[in-house]
């Protein structure tokens, strides 16, 4: 388990059976939502019995344990497939995974929901013939920014009294190889983790959420929104594995068009690199593996090849490695906006907050609520993290109050809002909070749903006081 930290305390849940008591370490802004209290009909095998739901204030962030019984015979894989298949869960690659220190079987997801596009993760695990099952799940668009927050929570997690598996995780002859551990420590699991959540946001069409998860280069550009893989496309990955400070994950990419004579079948070996913490694929060195040739030298033969695999729209992302894009739209523009903004602006501006302030300091932008305004994307940095970083050096000048801001504060978290009506400016539980409105005209001080640095000022003075 790891250590406490300021931000996240542990959290001990006691359901009636005493059997499914857990604790879990959760971020300060999370509440615990109560769950029915009504047992479930455990004759329908998409149904399990709710123990506990964990839920962010800020958006639909959610954490959830249930379990229910085993199915006799078989192995947790075995279980948890026939559960999704009784739910109609959509799921990718099956794989090994933790659940603190509890091995489990771990599956990424996703579904379509009235808030959009949803990702999810899942853990399961058997004891004393129950299967024990957690999700984490968050809208796709903000997927990436609180899988730190999920990693951390799943990596607490752990049984108050844990009772012995009688089952294996995996069928007999089909245990995949243990996730190795590089060099330098990083977990090569998550790199596969991100390879699967790639593919699986391409056979969905989710071109934000591809492109979040590359390596933006200069001068290259990737174009994915033309992609629409047919139906019965899929992908295999292989077991990652460390070369330097990259780690390959390979994969057969399978589907054609309709009339294509046979199975269409195509490797690309994924490369990934460590980017700010996170793990992110880098495609044009993966093209170049792929095809042992300079990228842009090769790019008929990488629309051919990868057409034939993944289908007609794969031929607009090989063409869009840099070859001049059609004409973009709103969303286009607001999407590349959020990379720019998001690979160089955000990094920028948590440094230098987190240097005034004398600690790390989380920036998180609540991307989802800012629709595909690319008004809106642009005036953040100048109307809000500037003026959150002119708040925080105005609040260091002296080491006293330097040190008292430090115990309050832990993240800033930006949401943007309708209407300037409904901005806000609160720092609780270790999380400054700012609802923003930057539509309206700038005058002189900016927009009127921003603060300027003297509110923000007033807001972190009244929390050392």
């Amino acid at each position: 388990m790891q250590p406490q930290q300021p931000g996240y305390q542990i959290v001990p849940v006691w359901p009636a059976d005493a059997r499914f008591a857990f604790r879990v370490e959760l971020p300060a802004d999370w509440a615990q939502l109560p769950v029915p209290p009504d047992q479930v009909d455990f004759s329908n095998e998409g149904v399990s019995q709710p123990i506990a739901a964990f839920v962010a204030k800020y958006g639909v962030v959610v954490l959830t344990f249930s379990v229910r019984p085993g199915f006799g015979d078989g192995s947790v894989a075995d279980w948890f497939r026939r559960i999704c298949a009784a739910d109609k869960v959509q799921t990718g690659q099956f794989a090994p995974a933790k659940a603190g220190d509890i091995p489990a079987v771990g599956a990424p997801g996703s579904q379509d929901s009235d808030a959009g596009p949803m990702t999810q993760r899942f853990l399961a695990f058997e004891q004393g013939g129950w299967l024990h099952l957690l999700m984490a799940m968050a809208p796709s668009a903000i997927w990436d920014s609180v899988t730190p927050t999920f990693d951390r929570m799943l990596a607490s997690f752990a049984m108050t009294n844990p009772m012995p598996a009688t089952v294996p995780l995996w069928p007999p002859g089909e245990e995949p190889k243990g996730a190795a551990v590089p060099a330098g420590g990083q977990d090569l699991s998550l790199a596969r983790q991100v390879a699967d959540r790639f593919f699986q946001a391409l056979l969905r069409g989710d071109e934000a959420a591809a492109k979040a998860l590359l390596i933006p280069h200069e001068g290259e550009s990737v174009n994915l929104n033309t992609m629409q893989p047919p139906e019965g496309s899929g992908y295999e990955l292989g077991e990652p594995r460390a070369e330097g400070d990259e780690v390959i994950v390979d994969a057969k990419l399978t589907g054609g068009p309709a009339g294509e004579p046979g199975p269409q079948e195509q490797s690309l070996p994924l490369v990934l690199r460590m980017v700010e913490g996170g793990w992110k694929i880098d495609m044009g060195a993966s093209i170049s593996r792929m095809l042992g040739v300079n990228v842009e030298e090769a790019m008929t033969q990488v629309a051919e090849g990868l057409g034939k695999a993944m289908a007609k729209g794969m031929e607009a992302f090989a063409e869009g490695l840099g070859a001049a894009e059609p004409a973009k739209s709103e969303m286009d523009r607001f999407a590349e906006a959020v990379d720019g903004i998001s690979q160089k602006v955000l990094p920028d501006a948590k440094a230098k907050m987190s240097e005034e302030l004398g600690k790390p300091l989380e920036v998180f932008v609540e991307w989802s609520s800012f629709g595909d305004s690319l008004q809106a994307a642009g005036r953040l940095d100048r109307f809000v993290l500037q003026r959150v970083g002119e708040a925080i050096r105005q609040m260091t000048v002296y080491v006293e109050e330097q040190e008292k801001l430090q115990k309050v504060l832990d993240r800033v978290f930006i949401r943007h809002v309708a209407s300037p009506e409904g901005r806000a400016c609160t720092l609780e539980g270790g999380q400054l909070e700012l609802a923003v409105c930057l539509l309206d005209g700038p005058g002189e001080d900016g927009p009127a749903g921003a603060f300027d640095d003297s509110e923000i000022v007033e807001v972190l003075r009244q929390a050392i006081r």
